[in-house]
């Protein structure tokens, strides 16, 4: 029975579009996109569609939400885009978060990126975008819990986001704006002064005990197993329709990625995302933000 289920996980973690490249079946690309601004498709159409998807011109047509967002980019992080007029697509590189151990349990959390996550929130909102257009995605369960306890509601009782989940849960969904939460980071004062990075097997709650009981609090330096997989990426980078918004840190990205380039050339998603905004110019980099616990 042992064999039998670990045959059929095995199997389960194999996608459709997998299976059938991998047995050389007919693979038809998705060449139109309908849903997200160009910017924001740009990246995901490049590495998960041979550079063929492009945008329906009804993709490319301005609209408010749009225009709160480069505004936002452009007044409170100092991203001027392409053009100089902001970026509906950009990344905050939380340098002061790192990752940790839930209390209780096997997934990872990040106080530092759920604070920078709720001055975005504040910010959106204060600008006129509608709390249902936000969407919170992020790849760790735990931190769904963190981020909702920083952002807390409004005065009258209201949320302040449409909706928020996990990466997995939210596939087929979709939203306005996107707030992506990577959640793993490096400590700061590690990274600047060791220089070393340490990776781990973590699969968040999919399966328990992965991380070593009784190491509650502990900072992981490291983006698991779970958090790399290319398509569960592809699902994150393709939810946003005029906004997305990235939250992580860049130096930690950028070494893991370099990483499992050598390893695995499928998964350096996250290598390459980072360089991509890195050539583009839409990243901020916060180092006020302190991962900070209650």
């Amino acid at each position: 029975m042992a064999k039998a289920v670990t045959e059929v996980r095995g199997f389960a973690e194999e996608s459709p579009l997998q299976r059938a490249r991998t047995r050389n079946g007919p693979v038809r690309y998705l060449t139109v996109q309908y849903r997200m601004a160009p910017t924001i498709g740009e990246f995901p159409s490049k590495h998960f569609y041979e550079g063929k998807m492009i945008p329906h011109d009804n993709a490319k047509l301005d609209n408010p939400i749009r225009n709160c967002v480069r505004e936002l980019s452009k007044e409170f992080y100092g991203i001027g885009g392409q053009n100089g007029y902001g970026s509906e697509c950009f990344m905050v590189s939380v340098e002061r978060g790192s990752a940790r151990m839930e209390p209780r349990g096997t997934s990872l959390q990040n106080h530092g990126n759920a604070d920078a996550i709720r001055l975005a929130v504040d910010r959106l909102l204060a600008k006129g975008v509608p709390a249902r257009e936000i969407g919170i995605i992020t790849l760790y369960k735990a931190q769904m819990k963190v981020i909702a306890s920083r952002i807390g509601k409004t005065n009258d009782g209201q949320a302040k986001y449409g909706e928020m989940s996990t990466v997995d849960a939210f596939q087929g969904r979709e939203k306005s704006i996107i707030l992506l939460d990577l959640v793993v980071g490096k400590s700061y004062e590690s990274y600047y002064t060791a220089g070393k990075f340490n990776e781990g097997p973590s699969d968040d709650d999919l399966e328990a005990g992965e991380l070593a009981p009784g190491s509650a609090g502990r900072k992981y330096n490291f983006i698991t197993a779970f958090a790399r997989d290319p398509h569960r990426l592809c699902v994150a980078l393709t939810r946003a329709m005029d906004g997305f918004i990235v939250f992580g840190q860049q130096a930690s990205l950028l070494e893991l990625g370099r990483r499992a380039k050598k390893a695995n050339p499928l998964a350096n998603t996250l290598y390459e995302l980072v360089r991509n905004f890195m050539e583009r110019r839409p990243i901020f980099r916060d180092t006020t933000t302190m991962d900070k616990t209650p």
